[in-house]
């Protein structure tokens, strides 16, 4: 495997501490999921020509310095990229074999690093495949200049051939956008929590936790360890063999409670009973006049 050392702009950027905080430097890193190192000039307690290096991998420093110690100098942020097993390089690109390297581990190294990169491959076959990577996730994919939906399972099937993975320019004019940050939620009480927590169910009452269990469970009528009570808002509003939403969004088919039941049964009783009394009355008065 072989490692490109050339340099081209777009792949650094520098600036003044005095006008741009290390936090905001920090933060932009983050944002771009910045691979390569922070080059700090002129801090208090080191020399001009000695600057402090700190290294990032998709994004995230792999030891970062405070920066209360740092509000004057300049800073150079430089791209770099890393090999397969996450050490920075010191170049923008590497070569090797679908050999020794396959391209399901080299689409897993972007993916993991979050790396903004081309992925040339060529099959011994003479077939060429390019998958672009912006921040991680694969933006393009095409084999012999045709983009395809089945491109990616297409070239992870090649076990012979060559690649050569080349950085994208975070920097550039043309540098791919960074992705859009998620905006957080809004629980029932007017909390908020970010999709990567837990999907959390709202408390319940004191009065359903107080009737909870007070029904036997029955067919359609409960959900784990927690029978559900008539009047329910997870029933439905009638409380018939309905399809209720649970709670944590499980379907169940709810059988009505049994005091409906009964009452509804009665009242079909008694409209059997009048219908017939009434036909009997009606074939009496035809028989009698006839």
């Amino acid at each position: 495997m072989t490692h490109g050392d050339g340099r081209s702009p777009g792949f650094e950027w520098a600036g003044s501490l005095d006008e741009v905080a290390l936090a905001s430097v920090y933060a932009r890193c983050a944002e771009l999921r910045f691979s390569g190192r922070l080059l700090l000039y002129n801090i208090v307690g080191k020399a001009s020509g000695d600057p402090v290096v700190v290294e990032f991998l998709g994004g995230d420093a792999v030891d970062a310095v405070t920066s209360t110690a740092w509000r004057s100098g300049h800073f150079q942020l430089v791209q770099a990229l890393p090999d397969l097993s996450g050490a920075l390089t010191e170049g923008l690109e590497m070569r090797g074999t679908l050999v020794a390297t396959s391209p399901r581990e080299l689409i897993r190294h972007c993916q993991t690093l979050r790396l903004s990169v081309d992925v040339f491959l060529q099959h011994r076959s003479g077939a060429r495949a390019l998958l672009r990577f912006a921040h991680g996730r694969v933006e393009t994919a095409a084999v012999d200049g045709v983009p395809e939906l089945g491109a990616l399972a297409r070239v992870e099937r090649w076990t012979e051939g060559e690649f050569r993975l080349v950085l994208r320019p975070l920097f550039a004019d043309d540098a791919p956008a960074p992705p859009p940050s998620v905006p957080p939620l809004k629980d029932v009480s007017g909390q908020d929590f970010d999709l990567s927590t837990r999907t959390r169910m709202p408390p319940l009452r004191s009065q359903d936790a107080d009737g909870l269990g007070e029904d036997p469970p029955g067919p359609g009528r409960s959900l784990g360890s927690v029978a559900l009570r008539a009047g329910d808002p997870a029933r439905g509003a009638s409380g018939s063999g309905e399809l209720a939403q649970a709670a944590g969004g499980v379907v169940v088919a709810g059988a009505g409670p049994a005091g409906q039941w009964v009452g509804r049964r009665w009242i079909w009783m008694m409209t059997a009973a009048v219908a017939v009394l009434g036909l009997g009355a009606l074939t009496w008065i035809l028989t009698r006049h006839s």
